[in-house]
């Protein structure tokens, strides 16, 4: 086969995505490939005929795995901090979205104990056995990026396998919009990627299971021990970083 050739098959297969099943955007005519992957690591201009357009500029650092234009969590932020089309989930919020998740912070940004902690290796408080990413916590350590989820449509892309499936996988937080379906986890008012759709005022909790919730579980998936006393070794223990 010839390089050609080769480069070709690549990009058909990039193309080629199946459609993804989950979420409010990176999915369907959302999921875009160019967004977060480049073909060549040496791209000088957009995407319309004459070269103008807006593209996910390239990180400094690479050629990076994957095909990515950067480092998951820098690539992620490209969108997600500081812009008008998309959630800012870290530090302050600049946006119009409501965050219901809270705001994720950085090492030495002074917020250690305001959210999760992008890059961070520490071992996640509750965690039994002991999880951690040796790499640093990424986004995708808890949200698939193709919007697709073995189980069918998932709350905001979250993965069946949080942690990489460490060690509950298999757990599917589902939701519903437009109208109400009591058997699905979360319902959510509106579709779409507006700020409006994101706001806590638009979405309620199901618990379809008096017993138990999917979102708990799926927190659980590195968050093993979830539930414990102030100080306990459940939230990091007496000197740890304890639960808000």
């Amino acid at each position: 086969m010839t390089r050609t050739a080769s480069l070709l098959g690549v990009a058909i297969l990039m193309v080629c995505v199946p459609m993804a099943m989950a979420g409010d955007f990176h999915s369907g005519a959302t999921l875009v490939c160019s967004d977060c992957h480049v073909m060549h690591y040496s791209q000088t201009h957009g995407y319309n005929n004459d070269g103008t357009g807006i593209y996910t500029p390239l990180g400094s650092a690479g050629p990076y795995h994957y095909l990515l234009r950067n480092d998951i969590n820098d690539l992620c932020l490209t969108c997600h901090d500081g812009v008008a089309w998309a959630p800012d989930v870290l530090g302050v919020n600049t946006g119009a979205h409501v965050r219901q998740g809270g705001a994720l912070n950085r090492p030495g940004t002074g917020l250690a104990a305001t959210g999760h902690t992008l890059d961070a290796t520490d071992v996640a408080p509750g965690s039994n056995p002991a999880w951690s990413n040796a790499d640093g916590l990424n986004c995708t350590d808890c949200h698939q990026p193709h919007g697709y989820n073995a189980g069918g449509n998932a709350w905001r892309n979250l993965k069946h396998d949080p942690g990489n499936g460490f060690p509950f996988p298999g757990v599917t937080v589902t939701y519903a919009t437009a109208t109400n379906v009591l058997t699905e986890d979360i319902y959510q008012v509106a579709a779409g990627p507006l700020a409006t759709h994101y706001s806590y005022d638009n979405v309620f909790f199901n618990e379809p299971d008096p017993t138990k919730s999917n979102y708990g579980q799926f927190c659980k998936g590195c968050h093993t021990d979830f539930h414990g006393d102030k100080g306990g070794a459940e939230e990091g223990g007496a000197t740890g970083v304890e639960w808000i």
